[in-house]
């Protein structure tokens, strides 16, 4: 397999695609497609990350779905809340490992978890129910922050319970921290468990990352209200996952939905 680097490093830059005729895009779509499969398959894990940091500055999502509409400027993402989102999770990663050994002595601990305040999100939807604007911009900011800190939380709690293509064995090796014995410590598995449910998704994450990275593009505190709805609805129909994000879980989105009853007929914009 030719390394994935030097390929990314071949592609185009995002300005010189918006110019590109047709048939030229055709063909780099066909590259790009081959990329991220072998991007996907690749077993060395510290090439894959320098690959991954590498689609990230060329303007591809960490998470597929390159953008290569024509006219359309892919992600308009600044490098550095690309690159912080991507090492979110590789820090969420370490220091989980880093809390699971801290904690081995401490029976019934579990890892350390945060979730949106619900009257702060509840009262923010009431006054954008009535008023069409959002007035707490420190209270929006406070949510997006946890939303992305939970869901970077996540996906470093999935791959460290093996429920990903990132072996927890490997990531240990990468943080440079010994790994957990998995097969024969009963606390490992309890540690991965939270008073908010457990946080582990096989089928949440994508559609997540995917409302994550539009989230991270837009600037009005309306247009991210309406995101981080979007990825609330996700959590939503995924009962497991909405303890994680709001206080009071379900229930409390259950509320929610009640305040604008047209609000379905806003997200797209």
């Amino acid at each position: 397999m030719q390394e994935l680097r030097s390929r990314i490093l071949r592609l185009p830059s995002p300005e010189a695609i918006s110019d590109l005729p047709r048939e030229d895009l055709e063909s780099l779509k066909k590259k790009v497609v081959n990329l991220i499969f072998d991007l996907d398959a690749s077993s060395n894990i510290r090439s894959k990350d320098r690959a991954i940091r590498e689609t990230i500055k060329k303007g591809i999502p960490p998470f597929r779905e390159p953008l290569l509409a024509k006219h359309v400027n892919w992600y308009k993402l600044s490098q550095i809340s690309q690159d912080d989102l991507f090492e979110k999770i590789q820090d969420y990663r370490c220091l989980l490992l880093e809390e699971y050994w801290d904690k081995k002595r401490k029976p019934g601990s579990m890892m350390s978890w945060d979730v949106i305040p619900f009257a702060r999100l509840k009262k923010i939807w009431q006054n954008y129910s009535r008023q069409g604007v959002v007035r707490d911009a420190s209270g929006m900011n406070l949510i997006i922050e946890k939303m992305l800190n939970n869901l970077a939380k996540l996906q470093a709690a999935t791959d460290l319970s093996g429920h990903s293509e990132m072996a927890p064995e490997k990531i240990a090796e990468e943080c440079e921290i010994k790994a957990p014995d998995d097969k024969d410590d009963d606390f490992y598995w309890d540690f991965l468990e939270t008073p908010y449910g457990t946080p582990v998704s096989d089928y949440g994450l994508d559609p997540l990352w995917k409302l994550a990275l539009q989230l991270i593009q837009v600037a009005s505190p309306e247009e991210q209200l309406l995101l981080v709805d979007r990825m609330l609805n996700v959590v939503h129909q995924r009962g497991d996952l909405a303890g994680l994000f709001i206080e009071g879980g379900s229930q409390s989105l259950s509320q929610l939905s009640q305040i604008n009853p047209d609000v379905e007929e806003q997200k797209e914009f």
